[in-house]
């Protein structure tokens, strides 16, 4: 193996790696906050990307104001979701997973309502255009994006849970719903900020991919398996599990899609997971 490829490989299994952690942690959030795996989170994914779609490209804002509108647009959706959907299912994991696959169906419906049926594109801005020369290495500019903004969300999300008095309360009802009722802390409260907090996640890799990928109706759906594979890894409620999970899928894919094909890499994540359920099911970080 040359050095060129080597660290070409490397930087692009980086991006997948980000892009899956960043879906990941906020599926994994809901699901421990409200013990409800929402299939949706996908499609909280494909409308940020439509969002930054529609107000750089349809309302002509510029390509940084438009991101961070995008972001909020889904963040308040995703708010919507909790309150309107969600909040009554919290809990019921069954009847959360019916009604999210419901909800995968009308999102993607409306989605092509909405934006058609053909894939749309977000151009690059023209400071996120070009390449970086590094030795013999290139990265192209929108790729390192994604690894620096990826970065700076965990590094503020970690923040946010491990510092702040609300992320110490979202651990707390993560924990132990009924002792943190108890001490005075809001669920309602903490369930519709975890949603709104995942869904803008979601959002910010949805908006930073679609400068590098198509983005189509179903564009949510790789990444939300990738998503579940992680969490089942990494284990359930785990904030460091999610992480080092997300790295192990985004190097495998990356590695073996550039010296295989993707149908190769998929079957190799694939093959990750099984091996896991079958040695430790609990995940790496996971309580057996």
């Amino acid at each position: 193996m040359n050095s060129f490829l080597f660290y070409q490989s490397l930087v692009n299994s980086l991006v997948l790696a980000m892009i899956i952690i960043l879906v990941a942690l906020g599926l994994n959030l809901v699901f421990g906050i409200m013990n409800i795996v929402n299939l949706a989170h996908g499609e909280l994914y494909m409308l940020g990307a439509y969002s930054l779609w529609w107000f750089h490209i349809k309302a002509e804002v510029p390509y940084f104001t438009g991101l961070i509108l995008a972001v909020l647009a889904v963040g308040i959706f995703a708010v919507l979701l909790e309150k309107l959907v969600f909040k009554s299912l919290r809990g019921q994991t069954l009847a959360g997973l019916l009604v999210s696959i419901g909800l995968i169906l009308a999102l993607q419906t409306s989605a092509i309502l909405l934006f058609g049926e053909q894939p749309r594109g977000v151009p690059a801005p023209e400071i996120l255009k070009g390449v970086i020369r590094v030795s013999n290495i290139s990265i192209s500019k929108e790729r390192f994006a994604v690894i620096i903004v990826c970065s700076i969300c965990l590094f503020l999300v970690y923040l946010f849970i491990n510092r702040s008095r609300i992320g110490k309360a979202v651990q707390a009802v993560a924990q132990d719903p009924d002792a943190a009722a108890l001490q005075g802390i809001s669920i309602d409260f903490i369930s519709t900020l975890v949603m709104g907090l995942g869904g803008g996640m979601a959002a910010v890799a949805g908006c930073l991919m679609g400068t590098i990928n198509p983005i189509t109706s179903t564009v949510g759906a790789q990444p939300l398996l990738e998503a579940l594979v992680v969490i089942v890894l990494g284990g359930l409620g785990s904030i460091p599990g999610t992480i080092v999970g997300g790295m192990i899928i985004g190097l495998t894919k990356g590695f073996v899609g550039t010296f295989f094909t993707n149908t190769i890499a998929s079957i190799s994540v694939y093959s990750i997971l099984f091996i896991f359920l079958i040695v430790r099911p609990a995940g790496i970080f996971g309580r057996d």
